[in-house]
């Protein structure tokens, strides 16, 4: 009679979006010279070039702007700066999950210090919310019009901003590589899209901020629940959301605040 022993066995997998990323070049990602480690930009920059046809800078002609407009350009453009700097943005830990033998959950946090993300959390919120003086809506609404004067088609073509900005607002960059990678290889999509949950980045960023990070609310004892179960899968999920949602909304505005320069002439 032959004795079963236990037996380890260790699954090594990789995201769907991998194989699109090998297959990307590298190139310099937007605002990596301000990052604390420039190589952390590159992962969200190679999904970006994939999932979505980036409309190249030096292809618009350049806008007369008034001296008020270039201050808000300018702006927008510092703020990038600023965020791009920010620790949460080049932290190499993260989050993952794991299920033990009795089947029950277990979540391990490598997270930057609290007050790091808050502050990239306030910095960003000046950048995304529309009554916000430097925001991306007024920017671009301020573009858009400035451009229209001396060309119509670029004009157009800078609404693209506008349609990436409103995707990345409601959908996961994540998914949306997972499920190019599947498309560009044959496979069946069904499998990325119930691999991530249908939630909106733009909802997660003010859920976040509005139960602690920068506002109180009522919202703020549920999330305070949440945040002593310290193992709960949820709270896992729901911070691990934060900072996908953080970082994807980030670099996108690195991205816009990249053809803000070309047009205020302010590249080397």
């Amino acid at each position: 009679m032959t004795e079963k022993k236990n037996e380890t066995v260790t699954v090594h997998s990789e995201p769907l979006r991998a194989w699109l990323l090998r297959n990307t070049a590298d190139s310099p990602a937007p605002y990596s010279q301000y990052a604390q480690r420039p190589e952390a930009f590159q992962y969200s920059w190679k999904m970006l070039q994939n999932v979505f046809h980036i409309p190249d800078p030096k292809s618009f002609p350049k806008a007369n702007y008034a001296a008020e407009e270039i201050e808000l350009l300018d702006q927008f453009v510092q703020t990038c700066r600023d965020l791009a700097s920010m620790t949460v943005l080049s932290f190499a830990g993260g989050i993952s999950f794991s299920t033990g033998a009795s089947g029950q959950g277990q979540v391990e946090r490598n997270l930057p210090p609290a007050d790091t993300l808050r502050g990239a959390l306030v910095t960003l919120r000046q950048l995304e919310k529309p009554g916000e003086g430097g925001s991306f809506l007024k920017v671009w609404r301020c573009v858009g019009r400035r451009l229209n004067e001396v060309d119509a088609i670029a004009a157009k073509r800078h609404n693209r901003y506008r349609l990436i900005q409103n995707k990345l607002s409601n959908g996961y960059l994540i998914k949306m590589a997972d499920v190019l990678a599947c498309t560009k290889q044959g496979f069946d999509t069904e499998l990325a899209m119930s691999l991530h949950h249908s939630g909106k980045p733009i909802d997660v960023i003010n859920e976040a901020m509005y139960t602690g990070h920068v506002h109180w609310n009522r919202k703020r004892v549920a999330a305070g629940a949440m945040a002593q179960a310290k193992d709960d899968v949820s709270a896992g999920v729901f911070e691990m959301d934060v900072y996908d949602s953080l970082i994807q909304l980030s670099h996108w505005k690195f991205v816009y605040a990249q053809f803000l320069e070309q047009q205020l002439d302010l590249v080397a």
